[in-house]
């Protein structure tokens, strides 16, 4: 079981260009159909670094605070989500996500990381 976590580690670390990256997906425990899936999305983005009007998939939020993590979720923005930029002043990050506005400052938005759609 040792040999297989670090195996799964790697494969995120290639996968993700780091090891923070996949340290902070090693937690969840990931099956090799979900690593793989993963890799077919392409480079990771942080939210924040979206500008307005690019689309974007939500794949994980990094952290695991359970009150950043109820905020992320209570807003929508959670893994599978698609959005839409649509504003970046005074600080915050505005998308329209599952239809509904939301905003989000951009330390916060700097913890979801996004696949460009």
């Amino acid at each position: 079981e040792g040999r297989e976590a670090l195996r799964r580690h790697e494969q995120l670390e290639e996968i993700l260009g780091g090891h923070s990256m996949a340290h902070a997906l090693e937690h969840l425990e990931l099956k090799p159909e979900q690593i793989m899936r993963i890799a077919s999305i392409g480079r990771l983005t942080p939210l924040s670094e979206l500008r307005e009007g690019e689309e974007a998939v939500v794949v994980f939020p990094k952290t695991n605070n359970p009150r950043m993590l109820a905020r992320l979720f209570g807003v929508g923005l959670v893994p599978g989500a698609r959005l839409i930029v649509m504003s970046r002043k005074l600080g915050s990050v505005i998308v329209v996500v599952r239809n509904v506005l939301a905003a989000v400052d951009r330390d916060t938005a700097g913890l979801v990381m996004v696949a460009k759609a």
